[in-house]
């Protein structure tokens, strides 16, 4: 009430003379959990509810391969790759076998791509069928090149089909589930509360989901904190990979993701880095730069090109 009343400028009687009547008829849903007081839109509420509800089944089953025997597998799995996975990609590769949800998480260039491939590999052993999806296009396609698998946007993945009287559906949803044993989602933290209620809507019964994602990177563009908070809620294994391996700290673009997420002041200008900070002291000075940048400097130095290589967030 409080927080409406400063948001909207009107005292508090007034707003809770509107909010009972519009309890009372379910136009909003009023509920209290562990002390706090919330007031939802029941599109939400009942969003959140199935989503909750659907993550806590999925999560139960349990495979119970032996950790000895995974080890083994993983041994000789990093043997053919000429590799050794960190104790804790260890142990995300072992969950992920084992448990109805596991999510992976980590900052970039903490080896979050190496685990997957090792996770598929168990998994294309074991002869089950897997679906690789990710929230957008450019997601699935990094995924796909990292992989050797076909991986496709989640909208894709759930068939999302334009109706002849108007709208759209997802034709993949409870009544016509996705035939998957596996379904790894990669840029998780990108998912809003619908998408992940339409894509757990389309899974079969028993389908194994692995999240993979860094809750410190994008976050969803329609509402929802679902992988924050599924991350939070600790009702999930959860697999943290913090080891920044030796080629992803030669660059300062990742050492500097890290510094900053731990409240460092990031190193910028460094010769043969790849972090650099231009100041300019007005509008028409950055134009300027953008434009040298893009059409001599970058392209003389790194030999990209500027129509397919350069991308200016603006």
């Amino acid at each position: 009430l409080s927080r409406a009343s400063l948001a909207l400028n009107i005292e508090e009687k007034f707003i809770k003379e509107q909010l009972l009547p519009l309890a009372s008829e379910q136009s909003v849903i009023m509920r209290e959990i562990e002390g706090v007081r919330s007031v939802y839109h029941p599109s939400y509420f009942y969003a959140e509810a199935i989503v909750a509800g659907t993550l806590i089944s999925l999560a139960g089953s349990n495979n119970g391969e032996k950790e000895k025997a995974l080890i083994k597998e993983i041994e000789a799995y990093e043997k053919t790759k000429k590799i050794t996975l960190a104790p804790n990609q260890r142990e995300a590769v072992i969950s992920a076998i084992n448990n109805g949800i596991t999510i992976i998480t980590g900052g970039p260039g903490t080896g979050k791509t190496t685990t997957l491939d090792c996770i598929l590999h168990l998994f294309r052993k074991r002869g089950l069928a897997i679906s690789l999806a990710a929230p957008t296009g450019r997601a699935a396609k990094r995924m796909a090149t990292a992989t050797g698998e076909d991986a496709k946007t989640i909208h894709r993945l759930l068939e999302y089909t334009r109706l002849d009287e108007g709208g759209f559906v997802f034709k993949r949803n409870k009544d016509n589930p996705l035939k998957a044993d596996v379904l790894v989602v990669d840029e998780a933290s990108m998912i809003d509360i619908f998408l992940m209620q339409a894509l757990l809507e389309g899974l079969q019964k028993g389908t194994r989901l692995i999240f993979v994602g860094d809750a410190d990177q994008l976050a969803s563009v329609g509402a929802g904190n679902v992988l924050g908070d599924m991350i939070a809620s600790e009702a999930f294994t959860t697999v943290r990979l913090d080891i920044i391996f030796r080629q992803a700290q030669e660059s300062t673009i990742i050492t500097n993701a890290h510094k900053i997420n731990n409240g460092i002041n990031p190193v910028v200008n460094v010769k043969g880095g790849d972090f650099f900070l231009d100041r300019r002291a007005n509008e028409n000075d950055i134009c300027l730069t953008v434009v040298e940048l893009v059409k001599n400097r970058l392209p003389n130095k790194y030999g990209v090109d500027p129509f397919v290589d350069i991308q200016v967030l603006t």
